[in-house]
């Protein structure tokens, strides 16, 4: 069974030909030094150099005509190439091993992390509030991304995915596992720096992994 991560990326964010320090370029880096096998999705293949992902799929990102771009990250519901995927944001660091979300996925089917309250762009107290920057999942998952843009219409472009992922995994019935928050860390959250598994931050990335508490 395969397992791997999986990044989507487009447009001006796409990696450029000689890039070696951008948030994208980072994140890959981070995750390829603990030896996890990496796709990125992208609309531009022609910038991404050679020899840096395990698997580069080209998509135009159409279905989401009509859509914030902030949803075109969820195409890889359908398209990542690995049997179990972990879909991080481009903004992430990979501190820590992600064995125990690969063990989760495989357990649940669906992993995923909370929202610090610094980040709440919506807040309904009805709902779990989930946020996107890592998300992990079994196989192919074109009936929750369906799912996830029907949901999508009510918030329009005022609100981020957080709002209607949480809304949709509400609606639907689905119980994730969640993560706890050393998997999607937020600069100034406040948990301690030494069980951060992966740093969510446009900020450089002020602390190393140490191990602790056998979490792997």
């Amino acid at each position: 069974m395969s397992q791997g991560i999986t990044y989507v990326v487009w447009g001006n964010n796409t990696l450029k030909p000689g890039a070696t320090f951008t948030p994208i370029t980072e994140a890959i880096m981070s995750a390829k030094s603990h030896q996890y096998p990496t796709c990125i999705i992208t609309d531009d293949t022609s910038t991404v150099p050679n020899n840096v992902f395990s698997i580069v799929i080209k998509d135009d990102f159409s279905r989401f005509e009509g859509y914030n771009n902030f949803y075109r990250k969820f195409i890889a519901f359908e398209r990542s190439p690995f049997d179990s995927t972990i879909l991080l944001d481009s903004d992430t660091r990979v501190i820590g091993p992600l064995d125990l979300v690969f063990r989760k996925i495989e357990q649940f089917g669906l992993v995923m992390a909370m929202a610090p309250g610094q980040t709440f762009l919506w807040y309904d107290i009805q709902y779990v509030h989930y946020n996107s920057g890592l998300i992990g999942y079994k196989g192919n998952q074109s009936d929750l991304l369906n799912k996830l843009l029907e949901t999508s219409k009510e918030f329009g472009n005022t609100q981020s995915d957080e709002a209607a992922i949480s809304v949709m995994v509400d609606r639907a019935n689905i119980n994730p596992f969640t993560l706890p928050e050393v998997f999607n860390y937020f600069h100034g959250s406040g948990v301690h720096p030494r069980k951060i598994h992966v740093w969510h931050s446009h900020e450089d990335v002020k602390y190393t992994h140490t191990e602790n508490q056998n979490v792997r």
